[in-house]
């Protein structure tokens, strides 16, 4: 099974803020803005950076339901195993 992490609309606004960047960073080298331009180049190598989120909790509250839920994909295997054992 394969799963797309990332959205197509949101890889289309990637594509766009480069494609600002890259016009903004031609404005900054022609007016010879050099601390600007160093911004801007940095801008454009963090728009493809990957996404780092981190998830902590306590043993069995929620983390891998909580990651599928924001993923809106099952990607982390969920164990149905109560937290509490009841002795009968």
């Amino acid at each position: 099974m394969h799963v797309t992490l990332l959205d197509l609309a949101f890889e289309g606004y990637r594509s766009e803020i480069h494609a600002l960047l890259d016009e903004i960073d031609t404005f900054t080298q022609d007016i010879g803005n050099q601390a600007l331009t160093e911004v801007v180049e940095g801008l454009t190598f963090n728009v493809d950076e990957p996404f780092l989120f981190v998830i902590v909790g306590e043993i069995k509250s929620g983390k891998s339901s909580f990651i599928n839920a924001l993923l809106g994909h099952e990607v982390c295997v969920i164990a149905y195993v109560t937290k509490y054992r009841v002795k009968i």
